[in-house]
């Protein structure tokens, strides 16, 4: 069974079968792939020296947002 998404996206449908990560292994019964269309919030343990995230978690959407709110 594949991974389900977090209650609070799935009425979205942003859910996509494309990898956005060019060097990512694809494992779809680990991973679940969203479009970037909508702004969360998140809590992560550390990161990395290039920039990813340790042991990221689901927080909420923030419907409050938008993504050209933070670029």
């Amino acid at each position: 069974m594949a991974h389900q998404p977090s209650p609070g996206l799935n009425e979205l449908d942003l859910h996509t079968q494309a990898c956005p990560f060019p060097d990512a292994p694809y494992e779809p019964k680990l991973f679940s792939y969203l479009e970037p269309r909508v702004v969360v919030e998140v809590k992560y343990h550390d990161q990395t020296p290039d920039g990813k995230l340790r042991f990221p978690v689901f927080l909420r959407v923030r419907r409050d947002l938008r993504l050209a709110d933070l670029k």
